[in-house]
């Protein structure tokens, strides 16, 4: 009650779910599912920078970015050294990355990550972002799904990719994502990259 009454109802919320999803990974030394952990804590942080931009609310959109790769955590949880092996080598090739992960797992991350919010009766809102965030942008994306692939590209873009070689800063890359009308002309990318570093800092300093 302390702490609630302290930080606030929505506050207390995101210091649970990231301090749950920290101790559920460990403290292991598996180079991967630390880089999952920072990349699922950046979308988490980018998602609030970029939620006004499409009308979220700030405290659901903390929550479904930093829940939005649980099935890849779940497949590092589960198989450490295969999956990592995987995820070092085999998308160097030609594979499309959840084809591949079909193909090693017979269903992707995104597909476990479904499975994981229904079992656990996640709202409809994170089950379809958890699902349906590597998909392809439509006009009838819902917005919370296009905000977690903003976050997730602006995420990797800025230094905190789980997969693959780290991608050139490219802030086009998460306007194209942001839905149409928005005022992303007045967003400043390089102090909402400062402020998700310097948060993210503190929050892994926090966790130690």
């Amino acid at each position: 009650m302390q702490a609630l009454f302290v930080v606030g109802a929505d506050r207390l919320r995101d210091i649970v779910i990231t301090v749950a999803i920290k101790n559920y990974m460990g403290h292991g030394d598996n180079l991967f599912l630390h880089r999952a952990w920072r990349h699922n804590l950046a979308t988490a942080l980018w998602c609030e920078q970029l939620s006004d931009s499409c009308g979220v609310d700030r405290p659901a959109a903390y929550t479904a970015g930093i829940l939005h790769d649980i099935g890849r955590i779940a497949l590092l949880k589960l198989f450490p050294h295969e999956y990592s092996a995987f995820i070092d080598q085999a998308l160097t090739g030609g594979l499309d990355q959840l084809e591949a992960e079909r193909k090693l797992c017979d269903a992707d991350h995104c597909q476990i990550g479904e499975s994981l919010a229904q079992s656990w009766n996640f709202p409809t809102m994170l089950r379809d972002v958890i699902g349906n965030h590597h998909k392809e942008v439509t006009r009838e994306t819902p917005r919370p799904r296009l905000l977690v692939q903003a976050a997730c590209t602006a995420a990797s873009v800025s230094g905190f990719h789980t997969v693959g070689p780290e991608p050139a800063w490219d802030p086009s890359r998460i306007d194209r994502l942001l839905p149409p009308g928005s005022s992303t002309s007045r967003l400043n990318y390089h102090e909402m990259l400062e402020a998700v570093a310097l948060k993210l800092n503190q929050t892994e300093c926090s966790l130690l």
